[in-house]
């Protein structure tokens, strides 16, 4: 029986209730039995009600317990309103001021905060003149930070990308150009990536970049230019993002400016995003942090219709479609999408919420992208089959999640069970397909081992190892600052606050991928950004410089700014006399605790920002050895593959761009280069290597001896006496940069040169050799057969002088000989 004093009481003391109780009175008088979709009251109070004894269960429907006794009770509080209003002067002061209870903590809340009174994210307001001067700071600092390789990127008139996969996409790129250079011929997106679309890859990437480099002349200048400088780009919108996210999501527009501030000089994030960088990774970010923005927002949002919400909608399916198409590894990065609703609907369950109403708004996102995905690979090739249908596979996992959900949430079942329900699900999915698919388990060991392993590849290893200073190179103090806040923010998930739902997953996820692979730190830093620009500013509100952040506020409605006090937020989402830094605050103390924190997370970010942007600029010496090879290509007539360039893997794109044009594969140097610096017999790797190589470079190495490294490398091929080596006689030293680091040979029959002398005897033949920046002698040696007669195989050109007992003779090798394998008859 609902106590009429009781209920006033408590009406009085909870506004937000009482416009509730009347909403659900209203419905009662019109209708004899009525459905929980009949009442405008959300989930939370509308179970709230229900727990009060106000609405019971009616068997077919609900209905208002009492009806006098609620309409008693709400006459009752409005009567108190209207007299502390007469008393105070204060108008506003009754009962449909909204705004709220600040010290009660209800049930599955935690220091009053209750998870359907959470702030609805909005849309960020426009911004003054300061706002734009702001974003132009902070828009500066990106650039400045992102152009620190610039002089290693553009020399002599041309572009040198950083890297090796750049050059990739240069190839591609190119290709299309040379297909059609114009911005409307739209049967080049199918031609642009056919090679890659087929078995997967990031054709919308290629696509992007060719359609802008049509529009700024369709050659290879424009498209070297776009390569360049489109990670700067991207990095200006991921920042935009950023700002949104703490703005739109977070309800706090000094979050967003940290946050994107913070970004700016991330070592993680700038070297991936620097000029020249032009490997698909910053276009990825951009797409990834569109989606995590788009589906924090939907999540987060309380309101179930209108325009925003379509938007919404919207946004997430062209962003996960986007990046479907953007690269092929994007499974793996849409799991944020999966955990993030695994997550969603058991808290929903926890907290009355129906799963329904929360996330049909992201399974529609989910259904759009499923169709721009389809379409793309039915219609245009893009992307393998596997890769395309992912989107659409998640749409339908998400609506069976959210069915069974409802399900769960209407039947009472508990959270906790529904949870561990939903996680034995995938766990049996594997060990079912690990047994009736065949190869099932074997692939996804090959999956675990690919994503675990660290031979070979400089980014495979921990972010977090002793080699980055336990992540510091790459965050500087903002992780330090931005973990405790991500305990906090899962911490409030687990309590019902949505807004740090996806965020918080998303952080969490991607630190995890961190810890195990250096290359998810692009990733992973807008994220650190964020947390860490909200610790900052808790830091200042901790000296009462400015308010807390908005989002860790317990209590924190839509109506009042966060802090209970029933003021209309402004679009910084504080109340509107809260100015973003109180001045009267500074004091000596708080300006240098806040002052030394700035100055930390900057400072230890940007120490590391010059080496960590130019690490992967080519060196100079390299980029002079490849244009030097092309020249002499050139001179020679070589055309591919009769030039190729045989190196380390990680260089090896680049060198043939600039000498053949033909970059698309290294595949051929990573499986045979390895061997042919090893091997110990000279002869049978020329064999192997004779019709497929021209050139052979040569680079500093760990010292192994009587390699095919160590011979070449250190004496040119010649005879090594005080090592025992004798020469090998199929490779010809033609360059050396300026520093002889760098070391390139091209392969020959070499000339043979025959003679006569006593039986068994031994014949040196030695020679001169100049080549730019270096000169040395070439020796061999071979000994007669018992006729008398032996034959020297060498590689170079030449006057050779010949040495046997006490005499000498010489004789000429043309450069013929040397090319076509030739004999050259020596005197006796």
């Amino acid at each position: 029986m609902v106590d009429e004093r009781d209920l006033a009481g408590l009406l009085e003391d909870r506004p937000e209730l009482a416009d509730a109780v009347s909403a659900v009175l209203d419905v009662d008088e019109e209708h004899d039995g009525w459905e929980f979709d009949d009442v405008p009251v959300g989930t939370g109070l509308f179970g709230e009600i229900v727990g009060e004894g106000i609405v019971e269960d009616a068997g077919e429907g609900y209905r208002v317990a009492d009806p006098d006794a609620v309409r008693n009770a709400l006459a009752r509080r409005d009567a108190a309103g209207e007299a502390d209003a007469a008393a105070t002067g204060d108008p506003g002061a009754t009962s449909d001021t909204g705004g709220g209870s600040t010290g009660t903590a209800e049930s599955g809340s935690v220091a009053g905060f209750d998870p359907d009174d959470a702030p609805l994210p909005a849309f960020p307001a426009s911004v003054d003149g300061w706002g734009i001067a702001v974003a132009f700071v902070v828009a500066v600092a990106f650039v400045l930070a992102r152009v620190i390789p610039y002089g290693q990127v553009f020399r002599d008139g041309t572009v040198v990308l950083s890297g090796n996969d750049p050059y990739f996409y240069r190839y591609w790129v190119e290709q299309t150009l040379a297909r059609s250079s114009s911005p409307v011929a739209l049967g080049a997106l199918v031609d642009a990536n056919g090679v890659i679309s087929g078995a997967g890859g990031e054709p919308l990437y290629v696509t992007t970049v060719w359609w802008a480099s049509t529009l700024l002349g369709g050659t290879a200048e424009a498209a070297a230019t776009v390569l360049a400088w489109y990670p700067v780009v991207a990095a200006l919108c991921i920042g935009a993002v950023a700002y949104w996210i703490g703005a739109g999501v977070l309800d706090d527009r000094r979050v967003g400016v940290a946050a994107a501030a913070l970004l700016a000089v991330l070592p993680a994030h700038a070297m991936r995003t620097s000029v020249g960088f032009a490997d698909h990774h910053a276009f990825d970010y951009a797409w990834l942090l569109a989606t995590v923005a788009a589906l924090a927002w939907l999540v987060a949002a309380d309101e179930r219709s209108g325009t925003p919400l379509r938007q919404g909608v919207v946004a997430l399916g062209v962003a996960v479609a986007g990046l479907t198409m953007a690269w092929n590894g994007a499974p793996l990065v849409l799991l944020v999408v999966a955990a993030s609703l695994a997550a969603s609907v058991p808290l929903d369950v926890a907290y009355g919420r129906s799963p329904r109403a929360t996330t049909a708004p992201v399974v529609a996102g989910l259904a759009v992208a499923g169709v721009l995905s389809l379409f793309a690979h039915l219609v245009l090739t893009w992307q393998s089959p596997a890769v395309a249908a992912v989107p659409a596979l998640l749409a339908v996992g998400a609506a069976a999640l959210v069915g069974v959900g409802e399900l769960a949430e209407q039947r009472g079942l508990s959270a906790r069970r529904f949870a561990l329900a939903e996680l034995a699900v995938p766990v049996v999915g594997l060990v079912v397909a690990a047994v009736a698919i065949e190869g099932a388990f074997d692939r996804l060991v090959s999956g675990v081992t690919f994503l675990l392993g660290t031979e070979g590849i400089g980014e495979t290893g921990s972010a977090f190892a002793p080699d980055n200073l336990f992540g510091l190179e790459l965050f500087g103090l903002a992780i330090v600052v931005a973990l405790p806040v991500m305990c906090w923010g899962a911490f409030r998930t687990l309590q019902g606050d949505r807004r740090w739902l996806v965020l918080s997953v998303s952080a969490w996820y991607f630190f995890v991928l961190s810890v195990v692979q250096v290359r998810f730190v692009g990733q992973f830093a807008p994220f650190v950004a964020l947390f860490a620009a909200t610790g900052l500013v808790r830091w200042a509100a901790r000296y009462d410089l400015t308010p807390a952040p908005v989002a860790l506020r317990d209590g924190a409605t839509a109506t009042d700014g966060g802090d209970g006090s029933g003021a209309e937020p402004d679009a910084t989402g504080l109340p509107p006399d809260a100015a973003w830094f109180d001045r009267s605050a500074v004091t000596w103390q708080s300006g240098l605790a806040v002052a030394v924190l700035v100055v930390a997370l900057v400072a230890t970010s940007a120490a590391f920002l010059p080496a960590k942007t130019t690490a992967s600029a080519v060196p100079d010496r390299n980029y002079r050895t490849a244009t030097w090879m092309a020249d002499y290509a050139d001179e020679r007539g070589w055309t591919y593959p009769d030039s190729y360039v045989l190196s380390r893997w990680s260089q090896n794109r680049m060198f043939n761009y600039y000498v053949s044009g033909e970059s698309e594969s290294y595949g051929y140097a990573r499986d045979t280069y390895p061997e042919f610096i090893s091997s110990v017999r000279g002869e049978s790797s020329y064999e192997r290597l004779r019709d497929r190589v021209g050139f052979v470079v040569l680079e500093p190495l760990p010292r192994r001896a009587n390699t095919m490294q160590e011979r070449l490398y250190y004496t040119y091929g010649s005879r090594w006496a005080d090592q025992g080596y004798e020469a090998v006689s199929h490779y010809r030293a033609v360059y050396t940069s300026s520093d002889q680091a760098t070391k390139v040979f091209v392969l020959v029959p070499g000339a043979r040169v025959d003679g006569r002398v006593a039986a068994n005897t031994t014949v040196e033949l030695r020679t001169g050799v100049e080549i730019p920046n270096d000169s040395f002698t070439y020796r061999t040696r071979v000994t007669a057969d018992a006729n008398g007669s032996y034959q020297a195989t060498v590689p170079y050109p030449g006057e050779y002088e010949l040495q046997w007992g006490n005499r000498t003779t010489t004789v000429t090798v043309p450069e013929s000989a040397v090319e076509n394998g030739t004999s050259v008859q020596a005197g006796s």
